[in-house]
């Protein structure tokens, strides 16, 4: 059985940052609960792969408002996109069942 469901998923930057000569475009996380690593994981790197980045110094983030931090990434997972993209087909898959 073939999936014809399409599935796209993007990310809008809300926040764009300037500091120390370094821009960041950020997802602010400002739920109550501070996140997961995994969540700030695949925030971060939806926005890696979705935003256009301008210049030699720009990066994306996750701020926990709540906590008044930045997440940063501590170790890249190379899986992760690998990851989300099995579990867009497996979303698609299910939807195109219904």
């Amino acid at each position: 059985m073939g999936c014809t469901a399409a599935f796209s998923v993007r990310v809008n930057a809300e926040l764009g940052l300037e500091y120390h000569e370094e821009r960041v475009a950020a997802k602010p996380y400002f739920k109550s609960d501070s996140p997961t690593k995994l969540r700030a994981d695949v925030i971060r790197h939806l926005l890696a792969t979705t935003v256009v980045l301008q210049g030699p110094n720009s990066d994306v983030g996750t701020p926990d408002v709540p906590e008044g931090k930045v997440i940063h990434p501590t170790v890249e997972k190379l899986w992760l996109g690998a990851a989300l993209k099995g579990e867009a087909g497996y979303i698609a898959a299910a939807w195109d069942s219904t």
